[in-house]
């Protein structure tokens, strides 16, 4: 399901949080794909490992809010998790996950074209990484505008370890916290006690 898939690729700043209380992860991401579809261009998302367990999904829009959820995945397909809007100031995040990257968006790839990556995969791959590029040059578009078979998706930002210090304001830090401790109860309630410790 596309809205699953979209949580995987889905701070100096001054923010308030639009919603004070988490919500379940994919109420967010509703939104967050309606949003989307309405105006797909300017996006961009972040993946660190969280502090605790599961990941941090930092989803940002073009307006500049952005939405933050907290993972943590026993399989694929039926993540767990919680997430929560917030207002921002300017963000250093955001400027570290635009830096260099297109937005992340859907974009229709031909048939065509899919041929062309696929049987450069095995070879050097100057042709398909050309073609590559290509594609990610193309705007982003609404899903329900894509008619091909094939679409892809990205790109998405991925940092192997944790947020460095410096780049987590104290607020960002309380949110963290507020949303790890959401997390660990929804994992307890979902998997039992032995999951969590």
């Amino acid at each position: 399901m596309l809205e699953d898939r979209l949580m995987y690729w889905l701070a100096l700043t001054t923010y308030r949080s639009m919603s004070t209380q988490p919500e379940p992860y994919r109420d967010v991401l509703r939104r967050i794909l309606a949003e989307y579809n309405k105006k797909p261009k300017g996006w961009h998302v972040l993946v660190a490992k969280a502090r605790g367990m599961g990941h941090d999904v930092y989803v940002f829009r073009p307006e500049g809010t952005m939405a933050m959820l907290k993972l943590e995945s026993l399989s694929v397909p039926n993540p767990v998790g919680v997430g929560v809007e917030v207002m921002e100031g300017e963000n250093m995040l955001r400027s570290i996950t635009e830096r260099g990257s297109h937005p992340f968006g859907l974009r229709p790839v031909p048939f065509d074209d899919l041929a062309e990556i696929l049987k450069g995969a095995g070879t050097s791959g100057s042709a398909s990484g050309k073609l590559f590029v290509d594609l990610m040059k193309r705007e982003p578009m609404p899903a329900s505008s894509i008619k091909t078979p094939f679409l892809l998706e990205g790109p998405v930002m991925r940092l192997r370890s944790t947020l460095h210090a410096p780049l987590v304001s104290p607020g960002q830090r309380d949110l963290d916290a507020m949303l790890q401790s959401e997390l660990e109860k929804l994992v307890r309630r979902t998997y039992g006690p032995a999951y969590t410790g």
